[in-house]
């Protein structure tokens, strides 16, 4: 692929060597959308996918081929917009814990797979429980995989499907009452992990990078105030959880995460 040296860009977005390969991080959204929404199938480098398979198994962002074809049939449906209603009130339970909780108690940091890109060493399980920081990793993942497991075993204990719904949830379509599934457990497990941290990792740093962008410009720091105001209130009341139609009037605050999404892929 052709690439400007003098910058360092290429026609599709920013490039930069991890050992010998070379890595091309696409930024333009028609571009983007060329790659995730294509219908032919993903092809990964072992470069990414096996810094990432020790954290979350086998998933789709580590699988290839048929399998991988297989589990996204299985899982695209469950991520429609219509199913996102579903989870404000979990939403919102959520924001409020992580607002209470102190930074002390969090067990951030880069993502494994990040890091490992380009710190090879670090692949090595026995290598990274040299380290706390290496333990900490394992610790934190070793906590998400145990309550993947356990939502898991609940979803196999029911005993009824309960009222018909239109689209399923992730979990609902792998697992039916009674333990009926769609793919080999461990498969399971390891979609749910993957899932799981792509989506906290993902949020984290967006939410950080936002907050980082709205300290350097207060001016937008007032107009999201005065935007929750005017949607929310000032009462008792105003800390409620928020309806889609609250959501989507929020348009100061939705274009302040929108640019720091696309500032954050192409800076």
């Amino acid at each position: 692929m052709p690439a400007n040296k003098k910058s360092g860009c290429c026609g599709l977005g920013r490039r930069f060597y991890a050992g010998p390969k070379l890595v091309i991080m696409v930024a333009h959204p028609d571009d983007v959308q060329h790659v995730l929404v294509t219908s032919r199938l993903v092809e990964r480098d072992p470069l990414t996918t096996s810094a990432m398979r020790p954290f979350v198994g086998d998933g789709l962002l580590t699988l290839n081929g048929s399998r991988w074809k297989t589990h996204r049939k299985l899982i695209n449906p469950t991520f429609h917009s219509e199913l996102l209603g579903n989870f404000l009130e979990a939403f919102h339970e959520g924001g409020l814990n992580l607002s209470e909780r102190p930074a002390s108690d969090s067990a951030g940091g880069a993502a494994p797979a990040d890091t490992m890109m380009v710190r090879p060493w670090r692949r090595s399980l026995s290598l990274l429980r040299l380290s706390s920081e290496g333990r900490a990793i394992l610790k934190y993942y070793a906590h998400l995989r145990k309550c993947v497991e356990e939502a898991i075993a609940l979803r196999s204990a029911a005993t009824e499907e309960g009222p018909a719904k239109t689209r399923r949830r992730l979990l609902e379509t792998l697992v039916k009452p009674g333990g009926q599934i769609a793919l080999p457990v461990s498969e399971i497990r390891d979609e749910l992990m993957t899932m799981t941290v792509t989506a906290t990792d993902t949020t984290a740093v967006l939410m950080s990078y936002a907050l980082a962008l709205l300290a350097l410009h207060p001016e937008w720091q007032d107009a999201a105030q005065r935007e929750l105001k005017d949607v929310f209130g000032e009462g008792g009341d105003c800390l409620r959880a928020a309806s889609l139609a609250e959501l989507a009037s929020l348009r100061v605050l939705e274009s302040i995460i929108k640019v720091s999404r696309y500032s954050l892929i192409d800076p």
